[in-house]
């Protein structure tokens, strides 16, 4: 009798540890879900649908087979960066009477912040008033707060057609962003632009990464080459993309590639044939595309940008959020079975009358 009062008094107080032990957790979770909800609940963004809109306002070219658009990327607002190159950039732009409009290939801020989208979206009002086209790089979406994104942009990937050219823009912010859906949706909408003089397409993770030496700033070798195959095969004009800050062109899988990464962020190498700051305008014409690099001159301190915690705490609060819920129901899960076990254990130590 006593050994079994021992052993029960033991299983008892191993019950109430967990008990508390799961209590604990139950409110940390709990805490985790509030602060996060109250992180996400608390945004407050300058537009939603921005993209939709900014389509809207493209009007058919004068001459529909010559006109000019510009190409730029990778200013990251809030990062390491010289906000006065972009702001440089959207001006000349904005002076250039032959240039119809911009699309930005990604990297448009530091992190997702939605104080940090605004405030890009400002600096671009406030400079420039041509059609605004973005497509998303991997600072601009982050891992858990695609919702975001969508929110405010409006869309991640989108096509349109201006003159005698169709715009193919890609989410080319991870590699994993190319699944099955985009792939498909991709090959349909270049089928769709078969007609058109020239495609051009935009994504912001280039095929390879330019500068060699084992550096791997770039798509996964075989998404590359699955991409490059469906470029080639639907007669793509060009692609243009981003991500390493610098300038390089070439021809990679049979397609001709730029990459231009000078807006503003820091620049990721020191040759100076080609890591400048810089934008590109493209000529369309009934003879052919040209692209010229247009430099700009390294205005403003290059400033810190934000700290680890300041770029990622939407991030982390994203996380959280998902961590948060999952603990809650994998804690009361734990609950409902320990509860279960303990009335088995007491109906099984109790004496029969």
């Amino acid at each position: 009798m006593r050994m079994t009062s021992v052993v029960s008094g033991r299983r008892c107080g191993v019950a109430d540890t967990s008990g508390v032990v799961l209590l604990a957790l139950f409110f940390c979770f709990a805490g985790l879900v509030v602060w996060a909800g109250l992180c996400r609940g608390g945004v407050r963004l300058a537009t939603e649908g921005w993209m939709r809109r900014e389509l809207a306002r493209l009007q058919s070219p004068p001459n529909t087979k010559q006109f000019c658009f510009a190409v730029i990327a990778d200013n990251k607002t809030g990062g390491r960066c010289r906000e006065k190159v972009f702001v440089e950039c959207l001006r000349r732009i904005q002076s250039d009477p032959e240039i119809a409009f911009v699309v930005h290939i990604g990297d448009a801020v530091c992190a997702v912040d939605p104080q940090l989208y605004n405030r890009f979206h400002k600096t671009v009002k406030t400079h420039l008033r041509k059609p605004f086209l973005v497509a998303p790089g991997n600072h601009d979406v982050g891992l858990f707060t695609v919702d975001l994104y969508e929110r405010f942009f409006g869309l991640r990937y989108y096509a349109f057609r201006y003159g005698n050219a169709g715009f193919v823009l890609t989410d080319g912010s991870y590699p994993w962003a190319f699944d099955a859906q985009q792939l498909r949706w991709l090959k349909e909408t270049l089928k769709r632009l078969s007609k058109q003089r020239f495609i051009f397409v935009f994504q912001h993770q280039p095929f390879i990464d330019p500068r060699g030496g084992g550096k791997h700033h770039c798509l996964p070798e075989s998404l590359a080459e699955k991409l490059a195959a469906i470029y080639r095969g639907n007669k793509v004009s060009c692609v243009f993309c981003s991500h390493v800050h610098g300038y390089f062109e070439g021809v990679w899988g049979g397609v001709r590639y730029y990459v231009t990464g000078g807006a503003g962020a820091a620049l990721a190498g020191k040759d100076p044939a080609h890591f400048f700051y810089h934008y590109l305008k493209v000529r369309v014409s009934k003879n052919g595309s040209s692209v010229k690099v247009v430099k700009v001159a390294p205005l403003g301190k290059q400033s810190d940008g934000l700290n680890w915690f300041s770029r990622n705490k939407f991030e982390i609060a994203a996380a959280g959020w998902f961590v948060g819920w999952a603990g809650l129901l994998i804690t009361a899960i734990v609950f409902v079975l320990l509860l279960r076990k303990k009335r088995t254990q007491d109906r099984a130590n109790t004496p029969p009358p």
